[in-house]
């Protein structure tokens, strides 16, 4: 089974737009093609970014898209524990991405 790590950004323009560029990658999750590989430092970051009155009032999202998403993600997901800090990336936001986590799946 393949297993990915999708950025925030990512995840998010999937969810507003669907038929969109990303919207596959949403579609390909719920279809089994992959794993979501996430931390939960990745889940606090998509969840702030959701929550911003400029995306959800925006794009017309509601708590239910919300909650679903998270539910997919949980569900079609891996949830790994970096067991290392790295401070490489320009943003440092973005180092969180790249942490070595633990191997296999963690309930």
């Amino acid at each position: 089974m393949t297993r990915a790590v999708v950025d925030t950004t990512v995840l998010v323009s999937a969810v507003i737009r669907p038929q969109g560029a990303l919207g596959f990658v949403i579609k390909r999750l719920r279809d089994g093609a992959y794993t979501y590989v996430y931390s939960l430092p990745l889940i606090e970051e998509l969840v702030n970014v959701i929550i911003r009155p400029k995306i959800y009032v925006k794009y017309g999202l509601t708590a239910e898209d919300m909650e679903t998403l998270l539910l997919l993600l949980q569900r079609r997901g891996e949830l790994v524990h970096p067991v290392q800090k790295v401070t490489i990336c320009r943003d440092p936001k973005d180092n969180k991405i790249l942490e070595p986590p633990w191997p296999g799946r963690q309930t």
